[in-house]
């Protein structure tokens, strides 16, 4: 099980054990309510329809979502509703961790409040531009929402490199103004993630695939950001997504990269933007 963003800051900071925080995270994840559970709790569904989609799902490894979408118990508009619903009830890892005894409260809020992250209106308009064209991807093509959260260089995982995707989108007329795109999930949230994007079972996405469709995915990003937030005289175009090695230098050689964390039903992952000419890019 892999650490949350928070509880890896928390860990680095020497302020919790592993131990703990794997603790912390199994509460977590057992305390995370059930999609059908929120069905009914909200009117949509009742028991035995549930039960029977349970039932279902366990024969054929698909998605509570999928089949009640499928068999026209619940619409595309209430699936939404659930999943935002879901997700603001998950359970914050700092409260589990201060009623585990792991650290006070005092301990937390001084933490919080000495490790305070920019807020996204700090961000360029360009680059809320790319996060907002990311959630309404995850909306239509993943069916889930996500949250962001800048994030400092003390934030990223160790290894981080190794499980990111990038792509570069250039203008021939203006070389000095090329933005730069990554795309970064551990392999907890990799492959959940890529099998949702290709409407495949968990188990068909080994990490090879999962990795080209997330460049996929990174991919179907650019092209919304090119239409739509880039200046349409540049004439911008993506270089096909890979795992370059230029991946770490984004922030070593430019010192420009802006790192956002999401956090979805799969899990935790990062999206990296570098913008050349930060000024002008977002006019």
């Amino acid at each position: 099980m892999k650490p949350t963003l928070i509880g890896q800051q928390l860990l680095n900071a020497g302020l919790i054990t592993s131990e703990q925080l794997q603790n912390a995270l199994k509460v977590q994840r057992k305390n995370n309510i059930l999609l059908g559970q929120l069905a009914i709790e909200y009117g949509y569904l009742n028991q035995q329809q549930v039960s029977e989609i349970n039932r279902y799902q366990r024969r054929i490894n698909r998605r509570f979502g999928d089949i009640a979408l499928q068999r026209e118990l619940l619409t595309p508009l209430q699936i939404d509703i659930l999943l935002c619903e879901q997700q603001s009830r998950r359970r914050r890892l700092g409260e589990i961790l201060v009623q585990q005894d792991a650290l006070t409260q005092e301990q937390l809020d001084s933490f919080m409040l000495n490790n305070q992250l920019p807020s996204l209106q700090n961000l360029s308009p360009l680059s809320r531009d790319i996060l907002q064209h990311m959630q309404a991807l995850f909306l239509r093509l993943l069916h889930s929402h996500c949250r962001h959260t800048p994030l400092g260089d003390s934030s990223l995982p160790e290894g981080w490199q190794n499980h990111c995707v990038g792509l570069r989108l250039f203008s021939e007329a203006a070389p000095d103004r090329e933005l730069r795109l990554g795309l970064y999930a551990d392999s907890d949230c990799l492959r959940p993630l890529a099998a949702r994007f290709m409407d495949v079972d968990e188990e068909e996405c080994d990490r090879e695939l999962a990795i080209d469709a997330c460049g996929e995915f990174l991919n179907t990003l650019a092209g919304y950001i090119i239409s739509d937030s880039l200046p349409q005289e540049l004439n911008y175009a993506p270089t096909p997504p890979g795992v370059p090695n230029t991946i770490k230098s984004y922030h070593e050689e430019l010192q420009q990269a802006v790192f956002v964390a999401f956090s979805c039903e799969f899990g935790d992952g990062i999206i990296i933007i570098v913008e050349g000419e930060p000024d002008e890019l977002g006019a």
